[in-house]
């Protein structure tokens, strides 16, 4: 596997650990805040490489991490206490 397709599956497999938070609200409330946030902010951390002028990556996995990036803040959305 390259580093590129790592990078992307991470990403990937951080979007659905977001996803799993909404459809599965069940654990401690405070806990799952912090849960999402960091969640939130690895992802963050992982996108924010489409966004490095000269990153090396190609344009279809800077296209895949947008996609990803635009899929993250769709959810965030639906956490109304991120916007408080």
């Amino acid at each position: 596997m390259s580093l590129e397709s790592t990078l992307i599956s991470l990403a990937e497999n951080k979007l659905n650990e977001l996803k799993s938070y909404v459809a599965s609200p069940d654990q401690n409330e405070e806990q799952m805040k912090a849960d999402v946030t960091t969640t939130f902010i690895e992802l963050g951390q992982l996108t924010e490489f489409a966004h490095i002028s000269d990153s090396g990556l190609t344009a279809s996995s800077i296209d895949q991490l947008i996609e990803i990036e635009s899929k993250k803040n769709a959810l965030a959305r639906t956490f109304s206490w991120m916007y408080v």
